[in-house]
């Protein structure tokens, strides 16, 4: 085994461009704050920012015959709300001069299937070049890398997924000046 170290101003890799399209997934938690906080530093100029929020089908959420009819519909227009609302917040917590951002609902009681294959269809359909998500750290590295959304969603979307931990609520000096990425 042999590791190699390149001085940044000596390496032959060339810099990659910064991704002009990216999709934030957002659910009204701190760690989507902190991911906003974080992308709002983190994107380039002229940026396209696709801001997502994904409303549960509470028919997943209740056990079946429990409730009826009218308490789902409550539910569910519950859910959208809080959906719109996050997605209000993110918006303007993100808002930039530079960038152009729109929004999206999607409702999982029309949509169906789950808030993972839901966001990974959006980005493919948007064609994000880069995803960012919040996470709640659970129990170390392992439980932020594969939370129940972040470590599914990395394996499903087709574009790079950056996942920002809801304990980093400090921007302008953590901006990536090297990365790591593991591979097996």
């Amino acid at each position: 085994h042999r590791e190699t170290f390149m001085n940044t101003s000596t390496s032959p890799v060339q810099a990659v461009p910064a991704s002009r399209r990216v999709l934030i997934a957002v659910d009204g938690s701190v760690a989507s704050t902190h991911a906003l906080a974080y992308a709002k530093a983190f994107l380039p100029s002229n940026a396209a920012v696709h801001i997502v929020s994904v409303a549960e089908n509470p028919r997943t959420l209740v056990p079946r015959g429990s409730k009826t009819m009218v308490f789902l519909e409550s539910a569910r227009d519950e859910l959208l709300r809080d959906a719109s609302d996050a997605l209000s917040r993110a918006q303007s917590a993100i808002s930039r001069d530079d960038i152009s951002i729109d929004t999206e609902v999607i409702d999982l009681s029309t949509h169906g299937g789950d808030v993972v294959h839901a966001l990974a269809e959006s980005a493919h359909a948007w064609q994000a070049e880069l995803m960012i998500v919040g996470t709640r750290q659970h129990h170390g590295l392992l439980g932020w890398i594969e939370g129940t959304v972040s470590g599914p969603l990395g394996k499903l979307v087709g574009c790079p997924l950056l996942i920002v931990p809801e304990g980093f609520a400090s921007v302008a000096e953590h901006l990536p000046r090297r990365m790591l990425f593991a591979v097996d």
